[in-house]
């Protein structure tokens, strides 16, 4: 069963394996247009990505890709990632294509992922991590009333070179305090 949701703007559709199959067989041309990729994007990172997604259980990720309710575009994803049910935490995630980066669309979106991972996931802890660098990203956890735990140095590998992470959490009670 699909877990799809809405907000007011977006349409959330779950990604399942079968989705993630097809995807990984469209020629790179069309793998761009299917996800509304910009051609600067790295497609054989995001197919790498993928095809590990594809061997993973469902109960450890939920991936959903965002459309806009009026013309129905795909216009990113987000979702949960290392996903505990029996510690009831999970990472969350989140992409948006840059015509529509700073207005509102991953705030939104996430809000309602959120929600449903209290309510529906019984999560008790959502983590991010992100790079020092990424402001535009911990604005939007900052809007969200994420708190910020720290640093992860050296944390992970982009491009080859070693970053550090930021990490920020949202609890359920901090959501049922606001």
């Amino acid at each position: 069963m699909k877990r799809n949701l809405e907000t007011n703007n977006y349409s959330l559709r779950e990604r399942t394996q079968i989705d993630l199959s097809q995807l990984l067989k469209l020629p790179n041309s069309e793998f761009v247009k299917k996800l509304n990729l910009t051609t600067d994007f790295n497609i054989e990172n995001e197919k790498k990505r993928i095809k590990r997604l594809i061997g993973r259980s469902s109960d450890e990720y939920i991936l959903w890709d965002i459309y806009e309710n009026n013309n129905h575009l795909n216009i990113g994803n987000l979702g949960f990632h290392n996903l505990s049910l029996e510690h009831k935490r999970s990472e969350i995630g989140y992409w948006c294509h840059q015509d529509w980066r700073n207005k509102g669309v991953i705030q939104e979106c996430l809000k309602r992922i959120i929600k449903y991972g209290f309510e529906i996931v019984n999560l008790n802890r959502i983590e991010a991590y992100l790079d020092e660098k990424n402001g535009a990203s911990e604005a939007v956890l900052k809007k969200l009333n994420f708190t910020k735990e720290g640093l992860l140095r050296q944390h992970y590998i982009h491009g080859g070179k070693v970053c550090d992470s930021l990490v920020y959490s949202l609890l359920k009670d901090d959501v049922r305090q606001v």
